[in-house]
């Protein structure tokens, strides 16, 4: 923001970040499509920076165009499910996959229906969903979160 300006020329519909880790409703946008940039593109790429952890060497997600990596995406996600854990995955991760397929599918599936107009977007549903995908852990005194 220049000084003096009362507010910022940014909206927030400049398509910034690193391919691996964006949103993919970010990465498969029309070059000069507006996109407002919201919360749940964060969150996403939280899910994508884990699938990155879990998933050391995930090819192609840094190279080709923004279209191709978010198509990549998209078809892991589809095949999670299906195929199970990766037999290239980081020892020690196995306990993440099952929560990061599951929310990584719902997720995209919610950000679609959104975006074709055929759901209402809502934070408490998103809340709901991460909730339900990832485990609570529990306080250090053993007792459960209010």
């Amino acid at each position: 923001m220049t000084p003096g300006q009362a507010s910022p020329t940014k909206q927030g519909f400049e398509r910034t970040g690193t391919k691996p880790f964006m949103a993919i409703t970010l990465l498969e946008a029309e070059s000069g499509e507006a996109i407002q940039r919201q919360w749940n593109h964060d969150f996403e790429s939280v899910i994508w920076c884990l699938a990155w952890y879990v998933l050391p060497g995930t090819p192609n997600w840094r190279e080709g165009t923004y279209s191709q990596v978010g198509a990549l995406k998209r078809t892991l996600v589809a095949r999670a499910g299906q195929k199970g854990l990766p037999t290239v995955h980081l020892m020690g991760t196995e306990h993440l996959w099952n929560p990061l397929t599951a929310a990584a599918f719902d997720w995209n599936h919610r950000q679609d229906m959104v975006l074709a107009g055929r759901w209402a977007y809502s934070d408490k549903v998103n809340m709901e969903l991460i909730d339900g995908c990832f485990p609570c852990p529990k306080r250090p005194d053993g007792e459960e979160w209010e």
